[in-house]
């Protein structure tokens, strides 16, 4: 089954905000994985999420109210459907993956790799 123009032209505000928020959703589960593989596994950080945590913080947040307003949008639409439920799954689960991320950047705060430059090496 295609997707035509049509469908997404009749797409509603509710919907965009929660497939946004699942898709967001699937991608930060996939970092989190990713850095836990990262950090327990092979023990390198080349290919972790540490150089970019300042955006996927940010990313779990957009996530969090995309979900937010998703669940908004349907109950104030008066419709009780799996729509709702599928929004409170992304609402609960976007709080706990988050958690998860503050516990895994806390518990492997060793494996950062932090690089400070000295005034004096500046320029040189």
């Amino acid at each position: 089954m295609a997707i035509t123009w049509t469908d997404i032209k009749r797409a509603t505000k509710k919907d965009i905000f929660i497939v946004s928020s699942g898709l967001l959703y699937c991608l930060l589960l996939i970092g989190i994985l990713l850095d836990f593989v990262q950090y327990t596994i092979t023990e390198e950080t080349k290919s972790s999420t540490q150089t970019f945590t300042a955006f996927v913080l940010a990313a779990h947040v957009v996530s969090f109210y995309l979900a937010l307003l998703g669940f908004v949008y349907t109950t104030q639409a008066g419709q009780t459907n799996i729509i709702t439920k599928i929004a409170i799954f992304l609402i609960a689960g976007n709080i706990l993956i988050f958690l998860v991320r503050v516990g895994i950047e806390i518990g492997y705060v060793n494996y950062r790799e932090e690089f400070y430059r000295n005034f004096a090496d500046s320029g040189k």
